[in-house]
């Protein structure tokens, strides 16, 4: 339940520290429960106290992209963030992204790019060409789809970006 992605599962960084992932690409197929992306399935900063407040990153991901189909069959004991690309963004930068293929899930956050795209992320010039088949089988269930993003929250900017697909 915690994530599954094509390249790389989970990274959390601390202020100062700078990820760069440029140049990558998968293909494939995934399946699994939790955060799940076509490339990666969280990637972000921690928050150090109660700092929620907007800053610069040195977080990026630049000229990535994947192909894949996703399949999530399985209820989380939390709302799931897929995406086509990353599953979940938090204080990155995206830039010059794709991501191609389908998602077939129950609940959760979807996109066809970015699932859950948290605080501060700029996506730039990507665009996601990803058919999204998502339904809810619980009361409780909710499901936030979107062609490049599922759900967005505090500071984030898309600039030069489109999505096709069903």
């Amino acid at each position: 339940n915690e994530g599954t992605a094509g390249l790389v599962a989970h990274t959390t960084l601390k202020a100062g520290q700078g990820d760069l992932m440029v140049n990558c690409h998968v293909t494939g197929n995934i399946s699994g429960a939790g955060k799940i992306g076509g490339l990666i399935s969280s990637i972000g900063r921690a928050f150090e106290g109660e700092d929620f407040a907007p800053h610069e990153t040195d977080i990026h991901v630049k000229n990535c992209s994947a192909d894949v189909n996703i399949s999530v069959k399985v209820h989380c004991l939390e709302k799931p963030n897929i995406g086509g690309l990353i599953g979940y963004a938090n204080l990155v930068i995206i830039e010059n992204c794709y991501a191609k293929g389908s998602i077939n899930v129950i609940d959760g956050d979807i996109g066809g790019l970015v699932g859950y795209s948290m605080y501060a992320c700029d996506i730039t010039r990507c665009y996601a060409d990803v058919d999204i088949y998502a339904s809810s089988d619980n009361k409780q269930g909710r499901v936030c789809a979107g062609g490049l993003v599922g759900q967005m929250l505090a500071y984030v900017s898309v600039y030069e970006c489109y999505a096709t697909g069903d």
